[in-house]
């Protein structure tokens, strides 16, 4: 399935702080990991949970990283 990087970034800045290819070496606490096409980085547990509930309606892959430690 091919995905609208762009309208799903749009769409999740509405919600959330959003930021398009960061490299995740950035958020890992061992400082390792390429681009990700999206970052979104909700503040409270309203975003976190509209950011979810978006990624599923519209099928979009994702995972939560902490720290990056596990």
């Amino acid at each position: 399935m091919g995905y609208d990087w762009d309208k799903i970034s749009a769409d999740l800045s509405q919600i959330a702080d959003v930021e398009r290819e960061k490299p995740l070496a950035e958020m890992t606490s061992f400082g390792i990991g390429g681009p990700a096409r999206i970052v979104a980085q909700p503040v409270d547990r309203d975003e976190i949970e509209a950011v979810i509930e978006y990624l599923w309606r519209n099928e979009v892959p994702f995972f939560v990283i902490g720290r990056g430690t596990n």
